[in-house]
């Protein structure tokens, strides 16, 4: 996590203040950059915790539940997983918002105490992050109507064997599809953190 460090102004003087100010509004915006990104991660550890949740679910549904009632009139528990789910996605596309707005005003900042190199790095990895981030919301929010229409479907009057079972096998591709979307904002997500903590260190004052 990023360092939260105390500014303190050990001078006075015009141009030592502003450009203590200049400092601090960067470190200020840094600091909404990184809690916006860290709620998307929360919310996609959120939306996976719940995916492996939907398993026992459905077994437990299916055990139940012989005449799968449950899936046509929209009761079982996948359905709540479903919600729950749809709920991070607005999560998600919330704090996706206020993270490339944050993005876009420390790039607009001309601080000359801020090392132009390191917030460059910083912000476009997180940009990087942004966009995958951007390519994943749309597929997966097909996903979550996929799996409504499925479940649904299960307990259809005309439903057989293949219903479940190309069903199932349907879920399961979309699942893997949109995971593997996700893998490469692990590592987007730790250079983000290195480079932040270096830009933060050279923001902070050296009390030596």
């Amino acid at each position: 996590m990023i360092k939260r460090s105390a500014w303190f102004l050990l001078a006075s003087g015009i141009v030592l203040a502003g450009c203590s100010s200049g400092v601090e509004k960067t470190q200020k915006s840094v600091d909404k950059l990184a809690d916006s990104k860290e709620a998307i991660i929360v919310s996609l550890n959120t939306i996976q915790q719940k995916e492996m949740e939907i398993q026992k679910q459905f077994d437990e549904a299916l055990t139940a539940d012989e005449e799968l009632a449950t899936f046509s009139d929209g009761s079982a528990p996948v359905f709540k997983n479903i919600s729950v789910r749809q709920e991070e996605v607005a999560n998600l596309e919330e704090n996706l918002s206020k993270m490339k707005g944050h993005v876009m005003d420390l790039s607009k900042l001309e601080v000359e105490e801020v090392p132009a190199e390191k917030m460059q790095k910083m912000l476009d990895t997180a940009q990087t992050f942004i966009n995958q981030v951007e390519a994943y919301l749309p597929a997966y929010t097909e996903q979550l109507q996929a799996e409504e229409e499925i479940f649904a479907s299960f307990g259809a009057e005309d439903a057989t064997f293949n219903t479940l079972y190309d069903g199932v096998n349907t879920l399961n591709k979309n699942g893997s599809d949109n995971l593997a979307k996700l893998e490469p904002l692990v590592g987007e997500s730790e250079v983000f953190e290195t480079q932040m903590n270096l830009l933060t260190d050279a923001l902070t004052p050296d009390d030596e």
